[in-house]
């Protein structure tokens, strides 16, 4: 996607493109299936969502503060905009608690249910997956390796996203990427995603599925 902030006086005006919509990304859990897996403690998510209700805005370093790590806050905070409870503000780098409904969190409720999720969750906690070769440019990297005993590849852009792949199953042979990525293709983008160690890029992608997740809705 791509994000534009418009700053006149004292307003500000974000405007974010996105083509995920036309690609029924924001569609069912495919968005949400372009996340690294991420198992999230309950007490903890309370705990966040209790300090965000609290103070009303926070920056990642205030939520860092909770004493959860990089990839839980994210996760929590991703629940919450899907929860309709959280936004974050793109201009000011801020996320806000903005409750749509009055209705306490229900993790359970939120917990993915989307039978390629749970397939590639499957095939990580299997062991089924590796990375073969990584291949970087200035547009992003190419992917290789074998999971769920197929040989498959995927394409991420330079911004995170998943922009290809290749993989012999079926729901890759019908959909292609237009209903989320398979479970192949999705174990192997996961493990990527779970080995990166750098935060700021982290960070980046995490918020721009959060703020197009709530641009969405």
């Amino acid at each position: 996607p791509s994000f534009w902030v418009v700053r006149l006086g004292e307003m500000r005006f974000t405007l974010g493109l996105s083509g995920w919509t036309a690609n029924d990304w924001t569609g069912g859990t495919a968005l949400d299936a372009l996340l690294p897996p991420v198992e999230v403690d309950t007490s903890v998510a309370d705990k966040i969502a209790h300090s965000l209700q609290s103070h009303r805005q926070a920056t990642l370093a205030d939520l860092q503060a909770t004493g959860a790590d990089d990839n839980e806050v994210f996760a929590i905070l991703m629940r919450l905009a899907r929860n309709g409870q959280a936004i974050f503000d793109l201009g000011a780098e801020l996320f806000r608690w903005r409750q749509i409904l009055p209705a306490p969190v229900d993790w359970a409720q939120l917990e993915e249910t989307s039978p390629e999720r749970a397939g590639a969750k499957a095939i990580i906690r299997d062991r089924q997956v590796s990375i073969n070769r990584c291949d970087r440019s200035d547009t992003g990297i190419q992917i290789s390796g074998l999971s769920g005993g197929r040989d498959v590849e995927i394409r991420i852009d330079a911004d995170g996203r998943l922009t290809g792949g290749k993989c012999n199953c079926s729901h890759h042979f019908r959909n292609g990427l237009r209903k989320g990525p398979c479970r192949h293709l999705l174990a192997l983008y996961q493990l990527n995603a779970a080995q990166r160690e750098d935060a700021k890029e982290r960070a980046s992608i995490w918020s721009s599925f959060i703020f197009v997740r709530n641009s969405a809705r």
